[in-house]
């Protein structure tokens, strides 16, 4: 799962950074358009984030992360597909559904594997 979320986080900095320019230059959005949809994912994925902790809370982290992770990957490979407005708010919705847990997730899972090998999280 580890693995899953190493892969994610490199796609999400190879894409996100990048949305912008490949909505407006690429699938011929509007600056604002693009701008919009890329303030939509921001505000999907912060108010989202609560109901993913919770359901970390009541299902465990990796019942939730890895399909997150997919859901994800499924809305990020959905970019190709952009063509109007409407669909690039719609696959940028399911790009915030599915990243929304994920950070939450991967930082419970990373704590219980016990990195620090007895010693407290708190100390370097």
């Amino acid at each position: 799962m580890l693995v899953g979320t190493l892969l994610s986080a490199v796609g999400r900095g190879l894409t996100l950074p990048f949305l912008f320019i490949y909505l407006t230059e690429v699938r011929g959005l509007s600056d604002t358009r693009a701008g919009l949809v890329i303030g939509w994912y921001g505000a999907v994925t912060l108010a989202l984030s609560p109901l993913g902790g919770t359901l970390i809370d009541r299902f465990g982290a990796r019942r939730v992360v890895l399909p997150c992770l997919l859901i994800e990957a499924v809305g990020t490979g959905s970019l190709a597909l952009v063509d109007s407005t409407a669909s690039a708010f719609a696959v940028a919705t399911v790009i915030a559904i599915g990243g929304s847990s994920i950070w939450a997730g991967v930082t419970t899972v990373g704590g219980a594997c016990g990195w620090w090998r007895g010693r407290s999280p708190a100390t370097p």
